[in-house]
């Protein structure tokens, strides 16, 4: 009987653990997009960027290039529109940049 239960917690916390990514996973832009959110001023502002980020689509390219850029896209390199040419990807401003 015990070792039955322990499959049994076994196949349920894998079932859930599959469940669970799959609900809560997200884009590499998407979780660029959400930091950027963050740079806004004000609270409607940064929910508006949320709601924005939460309608977007992105292909696979531009996922791509949301991970490649994750780490120098900052809110202050949004700031200068060239730097951020280089350093964000080109729909950035998704995010309210």
């Amino acid at each position: 009987m015990t070792r039955m239960l322990v499959v049994v917690v076994a196949v349920i916390i894998s079932v859930s653990a599959v469940w669970a990514a799959g609900c809560g996973a997200t884009s590499a832009c998407q979780d660029l997009y959400y930091k950027l959110c963050e740079c806004e001023a004000d609270k409607k502002s940064k929910d508006d960027c949320m709601a924005a980020v939460d309608k977007a689509t992105f292909t696979a390219d531009e996922d791509a290039a949301c991970s490649e850029k994750k780490t120098s896209c900052t809110c202050d390199v949004l700031k200068n529109p060239e730097q951020a040419k280089t350093s964000c990807p080109e729909n950035a401003d998704i995010a309210g940049g």
